[in-house]
């Protein structure tokens, strides 16, 4: 099972314990979120996030009241994080350029979402290029 499967199954488990109103369950709730974010984030590090497991992600959005613009804002954050590392070093590989276009499709952006990831995507593309012709 996924790292990101796992951690879906553990945050529906607690979802589903919760008692009490939902004011009463927001310390829980609040902590089911940031697993959730954190499950996300590990899981595209090594670029598998599988249309399945999205669906599953939206499931456990509804039950955790996260706002569809949240959850774009934590995706793209995701992404960006991803493009961050590949070009710490100051060298982009084929395979970092694959992990970065692998984890975009997986985490199912819109166009206009990756448009905001451009001017990140432009130093990756421009250094491998540089790269290429070194």
């Amino acid at each position: 099972m996924s790292i990101l499967k796992n951690a879906l199954a553990s945050i529906r488990k607690a979802y589903l314990s919760l008692t009490g109103t939902k004011e009463e369950n927001e310390e829980n709730l609040s902590q089911q979120r940031t697993q959730l974010f954190e499950a996300i984030k590990k899981a595209s590090e090594d670029g598998t996030i599988t249309a399945e497991e999205m669906e599953e992600v939206a499931q456990m959005q509804k039950f955790l009241d996260i706002t569809d613009e949240v959850m774009t804002e934590l995706k793209i954050k995701v992404l960006k994080d991803i493009i961050q590392k590949a070009l710490a070093d100051n060298v982009i590989t084929k395979e970092e350029i694959s992990l970065i276009q692998e984890v975009g499709r997986g985490l199912q952006l819109s166009e206009k979402d990756l448009e905001r990831l451009k001017p990140d995507m432009d130093k990756v593309e421009e250094l491998y290029a540089k790269q290429q012709n070194a």
